[in-house]
């Protein structure tokens, strides 16, 4: 994906996202083309494919730009226990409902674990004191818990305030539902 600071190239990207989302909203991902996208956005085939590669692409920028976690972005020392996962990812949740229903309605939401997993295991504040191989599994076990958890939330038509969302998150996380 195009990662540059070009005007125009950046001015295209938008408007193919816009276009690709609009479209999304009013067909199946499996129906909207590149040239369909390509036409609405005016730009070129070529643009395209020198920005986003794929369509999955398109959805991926967008939620890597929404920086779920931020993690990168943390004051040296932040703690970065359940409760912080909790609270990070109902904010999240109850920002980006309609998004995220959009992703379910097309059965994108394992895009939503790539971006997750992908977060979680490159940042440095993640576990520092773990192996990277168990890093990664506890980044893979996290990202799927969340995406699950995404999944129920939008089911049950985002009802829970985000305190109670954190909260079940946590009573889930810490096994409290199974004892």
């Amino acid at each position: 994906m195009y990662q540059g600071n070009n005007k125009i190239a950046l001015a295209s990207k938008q408007q193919i996202m816009d276009t690709f989302l609009n479209l999304l909203k009013q067909q199946a991902f499996v129906d909207i083309s590149i040239s369909l996208i390509c036409r609405q956005a005016k730009v070129s085939r070529q643009t395209f494919y020198s920005i986003y590669q794929s369509k999955e692409n398109i959805i991926l920028n967008i939620l890597q730009e929404q920086e779920i976690f931020a993690l990168e972005q943390l004051p040296a020392g932040q703690v970065l226990d359940l409760a912080f996962f909790c609270s990070k990812f109902s904010f999240y949740l109850k920002g980006n409902t309609a998004f995220l229903k959009l992703l379910n309605s097309h059965h994108l939401l394992y895009l939503l674990y790539e971006t997750l997993y992908d977060e979680l295991k490159n940042a440095e504040a993640f576990l520092p004191q773990v192996q990277k191989v168990d890093r990664d599994y506890a980044a893979s076990f996290l990202a799927s818990a969340l995406m699950g958890i995404t999944n129920s939330y939008i089911q049950t038509n985002g009802r829970q305030s985000q305190t109670e969302l954190a909260n079940k998150m946590l009573q889930l996380f810490q096994g409290n539902f199974l004892k």
